[in-house]
C-alpha cells in the first residue's frame, strides 16, 4: 500500500521500495537498507543515488563508510505541495501551448537549481528514445558555473550519468577540459582553443528533436528546452562541421 502511494507521486517501483526501506533503517549503510527491503545491494545503491538526485535522500560518511538516509514523509509532502503550487502557477502557460500548431517549436523553461537538476535527469532519460549509435552532442563552457550546482554535478549526477552508457561528444572551451574528467568514460571531446569561442554556458543536442540551453551562473540558473526538428538538425550539422574541422588539424 505504501509503495503504491509513492508510485502515485512519480516514484518508480524500485525507488518506492528503497525509500521505505531507508525510512525504516534511519541513517544506515547500503547493505542494511538492502537487507531490510529485500533488495539487491547494487540495485539499492544505484536507486539511492537516484533518490539523492531527486532531492529525497542524503549521503554521509561514518568511520569512512557511506551511510544513506531519506527525507522524512512530512518533508516529502511539503516538497510535492511546492511542486503543485509551481504547476498551478504555470498552468496558463501550459494551457497556451495547447493552441499551438503542431509544426511550431515547443519551448519549456526550467528555473533555478531544483528544476535544472530535474532537466538533467530528463535529458539522460531521453537516451532510450535515441538511435543506438547516436550520441548526445554538446557545446560546453562552464566559466561561470555556480559552485553549489557544480558540486551536485560531480557528487550526485555523475554516478547516475555513468549508469547510462550512451556516449556524449563535446566541443569545449580551452579552460574546461578538466570539467568532464568525472564522466570521462562516457565522453569524447575536442578543445577549441580560440578567443572567440568563450562559451559561458552549455547547449545540448539530444533526443530526436530537442535542444537544451543550460545557464549555469548563480544569477541566471535555468534551462530552456526547444523541441524543434529544424533547430535540432541545424545545430547537429554545425556541431559536425566544427568537430570534423578540428579533427583534421
Amino acid at each position: 500500500m505504501l509503495e503504491k502511494t509513492l508510485e502515485s507521486i512519480w516514484f518508480s517501483t524500485k525507488q518506492a521500495k528503497v525509500y521505505i526501506a531507508a525510512l525504516q533503517a534511519g541513517v544506515a549503510p547500503v547493505s542494511s537498507i538492502a537487507r531490510i527491503g529485500g533488495i539487491n545491494r547494487i540495485t539499492c545503491y544505484n536507486t539511492l543515488k537516484e533518490l539523492i538526485v531527486m532531492g529525497y535522500a542524503q549521503e554521509t560518511r561514518k568511520d569512512k563508510v557511506k551511510h544513506f538516509s531519506v527525507i522524512d514523509p512530512a518533508n516529502l509532502v511539503a516538497h510535492y505541495e511546492e511542486k503543485y503550487r509551481t504547476m498551478e502557477e504555470q498552468l496558463p502557460a501550459f494551457m497556451g501551448l495547447m493552441h499551438w500548431a503542431s509544426n511550431k517549436p515547443q519551448i519549456s523553461l526550467y528555473e533555478w537549481i531544483d528544476q535544472l537538476k530535474t532537466l538533467f535527469i530528463q535529458i539522460i532519460d531521453e537516451a532510450k528514445h535515441m538511435p543506438k549509435d547516436t550520441p548526445f552532442l554538446t557545446f560546453l563552457g562552464t566559466q561561470e558555473i555556480d559552485t553549489e550546482f557544480q558540486k551536485w554535478l560531480i557528487n550526485d549526477f555523475a554516478p547516475v550519468r555513468l549508469q547510462e552508457k550512451k556516449k556524449t561528444k563535446s566541443i569545449i572551451t580551452n579552460d574546461n577540459d578538466h570539467y568532464l574528467s568525472y564522466t570521462k568514460d562516457n565522453h569524447e571531446y575536442i578543445v577549441v582553443d580560440q578567443p572567440t569561442f568563450a562559451m559561458r554556458n552549455e547547449i545540448v543536442i539530444y533526443g530526436n528533436s530537442k535542444v537544451a540551453i543550460l545557464l549555469y551562473s548563480k544569477d541566471e540558473m535555468s534551462g530552456i528546452v526547444i523541441d524543434s526538428q529544424s533547430l535540432h538538425d541545424s545545430l547537429t550539422q554545425i556541431f559536425g562541421l566544427v568537430w570534423q574541422a578540428y579533427q583534421m588539424k
